[in-house]
């Protein structure tokens, strides 16, 4: 057996698990078995028994463990063994559990495990469980605020030897015994609002509520607008009439004692405090200082507010100067090149917007200064690629570059070896050219192509290396 493996994926396992805090450090080094111990895990001499569980019995939380939004993926318990357990010995009522209002399904879910080539089965001494809808079997239980829940592990569970359990274990526990708020969105840590924030704010409770929760809720300065409770009427939303005020500081204040629908107030009272940012650019893409750009890119900027779109054209100048068009919206806007204008290759670019760019409010734009430098001229692609081989005789050689080629520039630039005649013509864009074969290439041969570093694009730029590449003819 393969023990070297199952000791790696199972420390590995408990590294997991006490860096995600399922076992607390003060258990972690007493009960957790270590890695000389991983012979008795197997030992057919050994049954099977309990000996960590996580939550403890008796214990209350809020556990590192499953909730509704942040918690979700979490499972709702963790059992360890003395013994590697099959997981096919786990039937629908080997694991059971009580204290939800209806019946509910638990499932293993293995995470390290030890598999044996003999037997169709699944096998670990730390197995996480899940806790599901009897009527809805992926619909995951939450644990709700107050109960206590009982999980009986039964006798018929077995480990990898087939021993079963000597007898049951129970365990009990209080997850959640108080209402309390898991999370709520926007983070007032991540920063300032943009005045355009559609729901604000945001709140998940571990817990069902009503429409009372929404006379609670207060906002200073005060707000007005529309109130949604989720399907599950734990998470709720305001969505406020008008855009909050630029350069402003709102707080949201739940206050204690806040009931949920079974009338579990909130120990304290919760507060967030945000403030928005004043009207600016909040974003550009390409990012500012960018290098290496495209020269075919467009220029997109979010702005922290709503536009006053017929402000937006006036207000933005490019240096050095190029035929552009913009298209505003509501919060953004881009700088599209007029075909078939593009960007100069090798050259620092200055997007200037001034305060002219109003808001929906008549406010003000912070002054802005985006600056982006663009790829040198080069070429960026050939066909054939280089190395290829079978390459069909008729074939033509395809160079294509990153801006418009000078054409009188071409043929000086372009050899290839061995020799052939052929004749040059450009593509639409003018951005590359085609070398086709007058009689065709030569059958099973290796040519090797070379554009020069004289190759110019029109505005008079020269690649900055020689591109070589080779390609081999079929039959």
């Amino acid at each position: 057996m393969n023990r070297s493996f199952a000791t790696f994926s199972m420390t590995g396992l408990l590294a997991l698990l006490a860096s995600t805090g399922l076992f607390p450090a003060c258990d972690k080094v007493s009960n957790v078995v270590g890695a000389d111990d991983r012979q008795s895990l197997s030992d057919s001499t050994i049954s099977p028994r309990v000996i960590f569980t996580s939550p403890s019995h008796g214990t209350s939380g809020p556990f590192q463990l499953y909730n509704y939004g942040p918690g979700s993926q979490r499972p709702h318990f963790v059992i360890q063994f003395n013994k590697f357990i099959s997981t096919y010995s786990i039937g629908p009522n080997t694991v059971r559990i009580s204290g939800f209002e209806r019946p509910a399904v638990v499932r293993v879910r293995p995470q390290g495990f030890y598999y044996r080539l003999d037997k169709t089965a699944y096998y670990s001494d730390i197995l996480e469980f899940d806790v599901v809808d009897s009527l809805g079997y992926y619909y995951r239980m939450p644990y709700e605020v107050g109960h206590t829940y009982t999980v009986v592990v039964d006798t018929s569970l077995r480990d990898i030897n087939n021993n079963l359990m000597g007898e049951a274990y129970v365990f009990s526990f209080a997850p959640e015994p108080n209402l309390r708020i898991l999370m709520i969105y926007p983070d007032p840590a991540a920063g300032k609002l943009s005045v355009t924030q559609n729901q604000f704010p945001s709140v998940l409770f571990n817990s069902k509520m009503t429409s009372s929760l929404f006379s609670s809720i207060s906002f200073s300065p005060p707000l007005s607008g529309l109130w949604n409770l989720s399907y599950d009427s734990a998470y709720v939303s305001f969505s406020p009439s008008n855009p909050l005020s630029f350069s402003t500081q709102y707080t949201v204040t739940i206050p204690q004692g806040t009931a949920d629908r079974d009338g579990h107030g909130l120990p304290q009272s919760f507060q967030a405090v945000y403030t928005t940012h004043p009207f600016m650019i909040l974003s550009a893409s390409p990012p500012h200082g960018s290098v290496e750009v495209p020269p075919w890119t467009s220029v997109y900027f979010q702005v922290t507010g709503r536009i006053d779109v017929n402000t937006v054209v006036g207000a933005v100048t490019v240096s050095p100067s190029i035929a552009y068009s913009i298209s505003a919206y509501e919060n953004s806007f881009y700088l599209y090149l007029d075909s078939p204008a593009r960007f100069a290759t090798g050259t620092t670019y200055t997007i200037t917007i001034s305060s002219g760019l109003k808001a929906s409010d008549g406010t003000s734009l912070v002054p802005y200064i985006h600056q982006f430098t663009t790829e040198p001229f080069e070429v960026n692609y050939t066909s054939p690629s280089n190395g290829q081989t079978g390459v069909y005789r008729y074939t033509s050689i395809n160079v294509q570059c990153n801006d418009a080629i000078d054409q009188s520039t071409i043929s000086s630039s372009l050899t290839i070896s061995p020799t052939v005649a052929g004749t040059i013509s450009m593509t639409y864009d003018e951005t590359g050219f085609y070398f086709s074969p007058t009689n065709g290439f030569a059958a099973n041969t290796t040519y090797t192509v070379t554009v020069a570093a004289s190759l110019k694009s029109t505005r008079g730029v020269a690649i900055e290396s020689p591109r070589i590449f080779s390609f081999t003819t079929g039959s």
